[in-house]
């Protein structure tokens, strides 16, 4: 099965089942029974109340098909709700296809409700996150990452190196494990210095008198 954001996504099918509450469980395909139809589109999926494979060979738009995948009763419904938040308004489509859905393009995905291509590589300062095919920011400690955390940088910190040798998420979290590592160190040096110079220990088997 095709996976999107390392979740595992439910086929045309089971998509189709789902919106229509199954009254048109079978999401529409090529006459090879395996390539998406044309009639998809990411805002909306072709849903089909009844999909088989025919036995012979039939023409169909004036094209020769032997033993075609066939469907009936199909219809697509394009459905949308807007809301307004902060002067910016957004369209939600109700039937649109889970993103990371692959339709009959297979060099593009359907995100929101819109067909993207995946994008392969990342400016500096973002990361490719391959599960969804999108470029990430870095955590705001890096200048350049692989991932998604701050122990994910590479090519120097922002802010510098924190006592882990791991870059720090603020300057304000560097100074202050510098100021820690600077007394926990002044600490040990105290102790070290008013230890007992003299302090010495008799030998196994020594023997003291008295006169």
């Amino acid at each position: 099965s095709t996976c999107f954001g390392k979740v595992c996504l439910d086929s045309l099918s089971q998509q189709c089942s789902d919106k229509t509450g199954g009254v048109r469980p079978f999401g529409s395909r090529d006459y090879d029974g395996t390539t998406p139809g044309s009639g998809h589109l990411c805002s909306g999926l072709m849903c089909c109340a009844s999909c088989s494979t025919l036995s012979g060979t039939f023409v169909i738009d004036g094209k020769e098909h032997t033993d075609p995948y066939w469907c009936t009763d199909c219809s697509r419904s394009v459905e949308w709700s807007e809301f307004t938040v902060d002067g910016v308004t957004k369209r939600i489509y109700i039937g649109a296809a889970v993103d990371g859905t692959i339709l009959q393009d297979a060099s593009k995905i359907c995100v929101s409700a819109e067909s993207v291509v995946p994008e392969t590589s990342c400016a500096s300062g973002s990361y490719l996150e391959a599960s969804i095919g999108r470029c990430v920011p870095c955590d705001s400690a890096c200048t350049a990452c692989t991932g998604p955390s701050h122990f994910d940088c590479f090519g120097g910190c922002r802010f510098g190196q924190d006592s882990r040798n791991s870059c720090a998420i603020s300057a304000e979290q560097l100074a202050f494990a510098t100021a820690a590592t600077t007394t926990a160190e002044a600490s040990t040096l105290a102790t070290t210095s008013t230890a007992d110079p003299t302090t010495s220990e008799t030998s196994p088997g020594a023997s003291s008198s008295t006169t």
